[in-house]
């Protein structure tokens, strides 16, 4: 559950604040990394699962992308209109 929400997060702010892709890529690191240490406190002697951490790292990823997609496009509308 927290990976989705940590996920949900990552997400949006790519989209919403329109950040820098090292401050995207950052914040999808200490995303991961927290919900790492959560697996790990929640149960001692036990491995986090990676699945889920590089899940959150790629669509991380798809987000930067996909945002980079939509400007570009909006931009070459405006140019074409204006």
């Amino acid at each position: 559950m927290v990976e989705a929400v940590v996920g949900i997060c990552v997400i949006t702010f790519q989209q919403e604040w329109a950040p820098r892709p090292v401050v995207g890529a950052t914040l999808a690191a200490l995303g991961a990394a927290a919900c790492a240490l959560g697996d790990v406190l929640s149960s001692p002697g036990h491995v986090p699962e990676s699945a889920p951490l590089v899940r959150l790292l790629f669509v991380a990823g798809l987000s930067r992308a996909a945002y980079l997609v939509v400007r570009a496009r909006a931009r070459a509308a405006d140019r074409s209109a204006g």
